[in-house]
């Protein structure tokens, strides 16, 4: 506790850039969601559209709020600017829950009600797991080298995140480096652009 006061701004003008960034990545990861299930597993409509996608709207709209929260109750505590955790679906997870879990399931039993409560029931497991991390994690911390720990998360996104977006990008280069550009210019460079647009928007 410092002892002088500190108002938390809910809204600065760089947060523009970041929602588009987060939203444009939440939504691209439900319609790729969305697709595996309805069309590479042929699950019906009404459990993907009724249940999954809706399912998964509101747990991302109530880790946002959290997360918020935190953000503002941990600056107003220390009297300092705190950043919230973004927050949404993680892909390399969202895949390994489709095809690790739903997946087989529905193609064993060809029942897709079946399948999504496994889904949620393994989701609830693996936050469980996730809860006894964060008890651990301080000393997991103070042992591991931050290579070790970075290495994964590079490994992740470099396979992940990068490769399949660098083929797009090759695929249409006038798109896909002009995107390049702008993300370069205005989120790496930190320079403003015409009309002060965010750049993740764009």
């Amino acid at each position: 506790m410092t002892g002088r006061s500190y108002t938390y701004k809910l809204f600065a003008r760089n947060d523009f850039s970041a929602f588009w960034a987060l939203f444009t990545d939440n939504l691209i990861n439900l319609i790729v969601l969305s697709g595996i299930c309805q069309f590479v597993f042929n699950m019906p409509a009404d459990i993907v559209f009724g249940r999954i996608v809706p399912g998964a709207a509101v747990a991302i709209l109530a880790g946002i709020a959290v997360y918020t929260w935190l953000a503002k109750h941990t600056a107003e505590k220390e009297g300092r600017d705190v950043t919230a955790l973004p927050y949404g679906i993680s892909t390399p997870v969202m895949f390994v829950y489709l095809f690790g879990v739903i997946g087989p399931i529905y193609w064993s039993t060809n029942d897709a009600m079946l399948a999504w409560q496994v889904g949620i029931g393994a989701g609830f497991m693996g936050g469980i797991v996730a809860g006894l991390g964060a008890i651990v994690g301080p000393w997991l911390k103070r042992v591991t080298p931050r290579a070790g720990m970075l290495g994964t998360l590079c490994g992740i996104a470099l396979v992940f995140i990068g490769t399949v977006p660098l083929a797009t990008i090759f695929e249409n280069p006038f798109i896909g480096f002009a995107s390049m550009i702008i993300i370069l210019w205005g989120l790496v460079g930190r320079h403003r652009l015409p009309f002060n647009i965010p750049a993740g928007l764009l």
